[in-house]
């Protein structure tokens, strides 16, 4: 079994993704309720350990298990395959917020025939990342599907629960490590709003961000009670209850994934022109530093 969340997981070669057999688990529901991601290394050589796998990427393959064992439901990743990531390429933080806004998964419900149980249960980790990744095609443009963003604390429950600013996901599913799920706005009218002012080469410029929604004091985590649901399978239910009739109010949860790629690929575009900005204004510094340093010698 691949390592759990919040253990020191070791960069060797049997904790690689592309290395992890076909009866590796990554759901794992502990006696007090919490539940437990596997983990992996991603790779770009035998001997470079790129990134851990991503969040999202880890719930996806542990809310699968629970769908082929049940033989209903999917979850999908709508961010490009992990495999594919490149390291930090020195992307804004306004380009960060523009693509951490797009929800990273979508449930489906959906029917497990034996041959596609089969299939999974013989395949490989990365074999199901693969099939379990939007943009290869599983999923077509015009299917509606329910979008949700998922939160994982790693280690040891905080003091009270706190949500990621950046999310514009309707629904959420944060792992405390005990699971909750509720609709994203609900959740935070429980919270107030936090900001971290960014400098330097982080931001363009010196103004705050929203970062994260904390539990208001003296609220703390029996607030939350009311999104607590039991293991993998409350989430699942809960997700295939909103799809089917979701709250009213809420009909909005449900979009297509054409929708969701076209919001990728303008997060994209917005990242992409941040990252420009952000150079461009390096640049003109840059030059201007060396005008005066010339004009100084001059004087």
């Amino acid at each position: 079994m691949t390592q759990l969340a919040g253990s020191t997981m070791k960069k060797h070669k049997d904790n690689l993704l592309e290395n992890l057999p076909a009866t590796a688990k990554f759901y794992a529901l502990e006696a007090d309720g919490a539940i437990s991601l596997g983990d992996a290394w991603m790779s770009q050589s035998s001997t470079k350990y790129h990134h851990r796998l991503p969040t999202a990427a880890r719930a996806a393959l542990a809310l699968s298990e629970l769908c082929v064992e049940k033989g209903h439901g999917k979850v999908f990743i709508l961010l490009p395959h992990p495999a594919t990531r490149r390291a930090k390429d020195g992307s804004t933080f306004p380009g960060q917020q523009a693509v951490k806004a797009v929800p990273e998964l979508f449930y489906l419900p959906g029917h497990w025939s034996e041959a596609d149980r089969t299939e999974w249960l013989s395949s490989t980790p990365l074999q199901r990342l693969h099939r379990l990744t939007s943009r290869y095609g599983w999923v077509n443009d015009e299917v509606p599907v329910l979008p949700f963003s998922i939160e994982v604390q790693e280690k040891q429950r905080a003091e009270r629960p706190e949500l990621s600013g950046f999310t514009q996901a309707i629904v959420t599913v944060y792992l405390s490590p005990q699971p909750y799920v509720g609709y994203t706005a609900d959740m935070r009218a429980y919270c107030v709003r936090e900001f971290t002012t960014l400098t330097g080469k982080q931001a363009d410029r010196d103004l705050p961000y929203s970062t994260k929604f904390t539990c208001n004091w003296g609220a703390g985590w029996a607030t939350f009670d009311a999104f607590r649901v039991t293991g993998g399978q409350g989430i699942l239910d809960t997700l295939e209850r909103w799809y089917r009739n979701p709250v009213p109010g809420k009909e909005e949860c449900l979009t297509t994934v054409g929708v969701l790629r076209s919001r990728l690929r303008l997060a994209a575009r917005d990242a992409q022109a941040a990252r420009a900005a952000r150079d461009a204004a390096a640049s003109a510094v840059a030059d201007e530093e060396e005008e005066d340093e010339v004009q100084t010698i001059h004087d």
